[in-house]
């Protein structure tokens, strides 16, 4: 994103050539990387399905567990910001097998809860102490698909300078619609299409 620099420069001629600093091989390994580090984790504000395995203080997997089987039938999760919240396990713990894989759960965590992008845990405590030990599932947050896509268009898609605006605008994939758009500053902060020396995002 920081390789991305537009500048305007005068030729002799007083005709004004935009010139983009758009390192695209570049570029594209990094959004080819990133979107594989993302979707790998899990997906900011995207319900998310997990397996857990549940055992007792004896390492012995644990079966016909209820969400009333854990602390005021809740899953207890910290984010990356260190803030904390809970949500009902209500509808969103089942177990898979307890014949051929004991012990082994589906928790769903709710997309409210994923709203964070980086480290998260979820706690399942139980409601009577020792009656298994404590489960806990850590992973990643990554950015949504939402965003995701926008990252891919501002790397890879169209641009253009609206002279009456003074800004970079960012075009969809029809290459009509904008996408995102950016006043263009020049070294006072003063919006200009000459000597551009920063681009502050419109709102």
């Amino acid at each position: 994103m920081r390789a991305l620099r537009a500048c305007i420069s005068s030729k002799s001629t007083g005709t004004q050539v935009l010139r983009l600093n758009v390192q695209l091989k570049v570029a594209c390994l990094v959004l080819k990387v990133t979107v594989l580090c993302y979707f790998l984790d899990m997906q900011k504000l995207t319900t998310t399905k997990v397996t857990i395995l549940i055992l007792s203080p004896a390492n012995v997997p644990v079966t016909a567990l209820t969400p009333a089987s854990f602390t005021s039938s809740s899953a207890y999760v910290t984010k990356a910001d260190g803030t904390t919240t809970s949500y009902s396990l209500t509808g969103k713990l089942s177990e898979i097998d307890s014949v051929n894989s004991p012990g082994l759960y589906l928790l769903t965590i709710p997309s409210t809860v994923l709203d964070i992008v980086g480290f998260v845990s979820v706690t399942l405590s139980p409601a009577v102490p020792g009656t298994f030990v404590p489960a806990i599932y850590k992973d990643d947050v990554g950015i949504s698909g939402v965003d995701m896509d926008l990252i891919r268009k501002v790397l890879l898609n169209n641009e253009r300078i609206n002279q009456d605006s003074a800004t970079l605008q960012i075009l969809d994939d029809n290459g009509v619609d904008v996408v995102l758009e950016y006043y263009l500053t020049d070294n006072v902060g003063q919006k200009s299409i000459f000597n551009i020396r920063n681009k502050v995002k419109k709102v």
